[in-house]
């Protein structure tokens, strides 16, 4: 029997008794060793006790200062009621919180440096939110604890959709409403709702600073001055927010009605700018295929997902898309066996160029329809469907047709397309087509040779006129991708150079500057895109074992950072390229 117990091992539940001899020590003033003065009030304490339970009071009882010495400390900044509850949570383990002094109690718990007293209050300041006190609490919390702000914001974010009419927005800070509207994971049903969001914040705050410093001193000439200044500051800080929105996700209704018309917006250059630019952005779809800027990034609740999309199937009809929130890569079956098809992508709907027909994928295939080419390089241009061919007869020419406008596509039984005729005759012999792309008004289309280093490169304006046609020298005939910037382009060769290509004061001129060598020796491309302020590359990287590696490379006003992406899988002889496209989650 002895053996049995021995070899036991049991729990001795000693905590409240001696929690509650503590409080008996306390208010009994036994063993007492320290005194702490809160407003002229003397507590009686162990040092024992407060040192295990506050940082600060450990570092005073420990070091050679004059209160570990005299046994005496005074505090201030403290009331003494708040002080009071604090001792009776140390010595008694006591519920004595209330809603009246909980913050009061968390900044003198964080002042004294009271570790394990924070994490309590911490939890049961998560227990408390509701969507009733979220943004008071926040005002309350933004000095104590970022990682409670944080959990107020996220909260706020999370029921979002639900909360938005109650919302009181003027109590946020610029910098709080930033980082709510620019969260990935925001609740809500359309993006429309963070412009009126943000709308109002930006009514609140320039009604309140236009209001205070009349009722302060209306015959103060400062006064005007002061107005002015905060009517800009918060019109200013209106566009630093709405360039947190998701600029594809705003609604045309929302875009050019709630928001351009609004005259906080109408009266601001910076705010006018910004509503151009996204106008600019929805009014050119295929400029999404090259460039993304940061604000277009679409939201984890929203129907639609941020991919790379591969611009070729495989020989098993399986179309290869990445999915930049894991940076995995994902098979989307498209349709069957189509060896070599093309891939497209406009406005968020897949179309695929197969034996002279094409489909779309919404996220199933319509009827196709036929089209006159498979060949050549195929480009998405404003909202119509361009390929460019070379015709080889007495001398190489450039052809050029539309095949149709997107728009109309499939409303009317069949294809539109028309013959824009043939550039540059007789003035690229031996040469071919390998690649297009579009700056502004003006088309840039790179051919090269087969026997030199030579890129002949030609450019046309949106009237198909000819500029000209520029021999330069790209220092090697190894394939090239372009992508785009804004308004300038840049081709990257497998060689690692990195060109900028840019126009001229007039249409009658284009610049190339080499402007960096991202790599040395040769690597496979399949082509290129602007990201989130990242240039992504995908190709054949063989010596890298990961999905996606970093290179050390920035330029500047373009690009901070290099992704190279490893294609999961060989395409076989085929070389595709990618786009940037916002995909329907359904088809992921």
């Amino acid at each position: 029997m002895a053996d049995d117990i021995s070899s036991q091992s049991y729990e001795i539940g000693l905590t409240k008794n001696i929690f509650e001899e503590f409080i008996f020590f306390k208010d009994e003033k036994i063993f007492s060793d320290v005194v702490v003065v809160v407003e002229e009030v003397e507590f009686p304490c162990h040092r024992v006790i407060l040192a295990a339970a506050s940082d600060f009071f450990k570092a005073a009882l420990t070091t050679d200062m004059k209160e570990a010495k005299e046994r005496r400390i005074s505090l201030h900044g403290i009331t003494k009621d708040v002080f009071s509850t604090l001792l009776s949570s140390i010595y008694g383990n006591k519920n004595v919180l209330t809603d009246d002094n909980f913050f009061d109690v968390w900044a003198a718990a964080d002042m004294l440096r009271m570790r394990f007293i924070i994490a309590q209050l911490k939890e049961v300041f998560d227990s408390k939110l509701s969507s009733e006190n979220c943004v008071d609490y926040l005002a309350k919390v933004r000095l104590l604890d970022q990682t409670a702000k944080q959990n107020v914001l996220e909260f706020i974010g999370n029921h979002f959709s639900r909360l938005k009419v109650q919302l009181k927005v003027q109590l946020l800070k610029v910098d709080e409403l930033r980082s709510l509207l620019a969260m990935t994971n925001l609740n809500l049903y359309a993006e429309d709702e963070v412009i009126e969001c943000a709308l109002k914040w930006a009514k609140v705050n320039h009604i309140s600073a236009s209001q205070e410093p009349a009722e302060e001193n209306s015959s103060d000439p400062r006064a005007e001055t002061f107005l002015n200044g905060a009517r800009s500051d918060s019109v200013n800080d209106l566009t630093d927010i709405l360039e947190c929105t998701r600029y594809l996700l705003i609604s045309e209704g929302c875009l050019h009605g709630t928001l351009a018309m609004h005259p906080l917006v109408k009266s601001n250059p910076r705010c006018q700018s910004l509503v151009e630019k996204i106008s600019y952005y929805h009014a050119h779809p295929h400029l999404h295929q090259s460039w993304c800027p940061p604000a277009a990034v679409h939201r984890e609740r929203s129907n639609l997902a941020n991919v790379l999309l591969v611009c070729q199937l495989t020989n098993f009809g399986q179309l290869q898309a990445l999915d930049l929130r894991d940076m995995t890569w994902k098979d989307i079956l498209i349709i069957g066996h189509m060896p070599n098809a093309k891939v497209l992508y406009y406005k968020s709907i897949v179309y695929v160029l197969f034996n002279n027909q094409l489909s779309k994928y919404l996220p199933k295939f319509e009827v196709g329809q036929p089209v006159p080419f498979s060949e050549g390089i195929i480009r998405v241009s404003y909202d119509a469907l361009y390929v460019y061919t070379t015709d080889s007869g007495d001398s190489t020419q450039v052809l050029r047709t539309k095949l149709f406008n997107f728009s109309s596509i499939f409303n009317n039984g069949k294809l539109q397309y028309k013959s824009l005729g043939c550039i540059g005759e007789g003035m690229i012999d031996g040469k071919r087509i390998v690649n297009v792309i579009l700056i502004g008004p003006v088309e840039i289309i790179f051919c090269v040779g087969d026997e030199d280093s030579y890129t002949t490169i030609i450019w046309v304006n949106e009237q198909d006129k000819l500029h000209g046609i520029y021999p330069y020298q790209l220092v090697s005939s190894s394939r090239l991708v372009v992508f785009r910037h804004d308004k300038e382009a840049f081709a990257l060769q497998e060689n690692g150079c990195l060109w900028r290509i840019q126009l001229g004061d007039d249409l009658l001129q284009i610049n190339i500057t080499r402007e960096l060598v991202l790599w040395d020796g040769e690597k496979s491309l399949n082509g290129a895109v602007l990201y989130n302020d990242q240039l992504m590359i995908v190709g054949d990287f063989q010596d890298q074992s990961e999905v996606s590696t970093m290179l050390d490379h920035s330029l500047s006003g373009v690009f901070h950072s290099v992704v190279m992406i490893k294609r999961s899988y060989s395409y076989g002889d085929g070389c595709p390229d990618i786009a940037l496209a916002e995909l329907p989650k359904n088809i992921l």
